[in-house]
């Protein structure tokens, strides 16, 4: 009994043994096989991911867009129609409309990839109350409704109605392209733009009575220019189209106060052998102040203004008082007379340069 009792136990050792090396075989036998696997792989391959499915809702030429139409929540519908490659605006063709603003929209509305596409309105969606509607027609007498719903809060991804029909989900791309109101499309003037503080000649301060200050040296015109650039924005516009009769209305006449900007505009050229170059030719311009007018501050304030255009514009802008005061309070500015003059700016200069 004592003899098989020892047998017995020298056989549960030797199991014990055995178990923990057919669990490292087991092991060992599926890290060779990962092994081989990986080793028949080019790792270096560049495998494409799998993408969204990609639906095409509308995929036209925006060269061959003849109207459009848009709705921006609960703004008034703005329409416009294009002739010949211009843009109009509607309402009045005479609105200096931005070309590139509503080639911008035109762009994005005729070329829309969804996600998916959904079996229907469910109600949910947010097109009782669209966040955005635009209605475009194409040359071809195609026309296309396009609505915007709600954001699906789990993809973040919005919903789209098209021809009052079907419904999609897509990334939008749409809503920044037409977050535009109608006193966003106006191209306004941009007074000094190509002005180079080192090709500035002389800048004037007359006010109403006749009283002026011609400023020539540096430091006065940097001075003034800086004054210029950070009251004049050309942004607060109030009328376009105006008439001259119109800008006396506004108190803008001949004998207004204004500021006038002497200074040399960099013209392209190409010489002889084909070498660019940037020849400075003399330009002007001045900025007319007109009467006082207010406008309501954040707290619904009134905030005194004073309108002003352009030279050879037709929209009367309107500036804080206050900023007009900094401009006009050159009248009293005289050079320092120890600081040195500024040199002759040459009139040609490289393009590189």
């Amino acid at each position: 009994a004592v003899a098989e009792n020892a047998v017995y136990v020298m056989a549960v050792k030797k199991k014990k043994k055995i178990l923990p090396l057919i669990a490292l075989a087991l092991v060992l036998g599926v890290l060779a096989g990962a092994y081989v696997i990986l080793s028949r792989m080019d790792l270096n391959k560049d495998e494409p991911l799998e993408e969204t499915p990609k639906i095409t809702v509308i995929d036209k030429n925006a060269s061959d867009a003849v109207e459009l139409a848009y709705i921006k929540g609960n703004d008034p519908e703005l329409s416009f129609t294009c002739e010949s490659g211009t843009w109009y605006y509607d309402a009045d063709r005479d609105f200096p409309l931005d070309q590139t603003k509503i080639s911008s929209m035109v762009s994005a509305v005729s070329s829309v990839v969804a996600s998916r596409e959904l079996d229907g309105d469910s109600g949910e969606y947010g097109f009782d109350a669209p966040s955005l509607t635009v209605v475009v027609k194409y040359s071809d007498s195609t026309e296309y409704t396009v609505k915007l719903g709600n954001v699906n809060s789990f993809n973040s991804s919005t919903y789209l109605m098209l021809q009052n029909s079907k419904v999609y989900l897509f990334t939008d791309k749409l809503t920044s392209s037409f977050n535009y109101t109608f006193r966003d499309l106006i191209v306004l003037d941009e007074p000094g733009g190509d002005i180079d503080n080192n090709y500035l000649v002389s800048m004037t301060v007359r006010n109403a009575d006749g009283a002026e200050n011609t400023i020539t040296d540096g430091n006065g015109m940097d001075d003034l220019l800086s004054t210029h650039n950070k009251t004049i924005d050309c942004e607060d516009w109030v009328q376009y189209a105006v008439t001259a009769d119109e800008l006396a209305d506004y108190g803008i006449t001949d004998s207004s106060a204004r500021l006038i900007v002497n200074y040399k505009s960099a013209v392209a050229a190409t010489d002889s052998d084909g070498n660019a170059t940037t020849t400075r030719v003399p330009a002007s311009y001045e900025v007319m102040f007109g009467g006082e007018c207010e406008k309501d501050g954040e707290n619904g304030e009134k905030i005194p203004c004073v309108y002003y255009t352009i030279t050879d514009s037709t929209i009367v802008y309107r500036m804080e008082k206050t900023d007009c005061d900094k401009i006009m309070a050159h009248l009293e500015y005289t050079p320092d007379t120890t600081a040195s003059d500024t040199e002759a700016s040459p009139d040609t200069e490289s393009a590189a340069e």
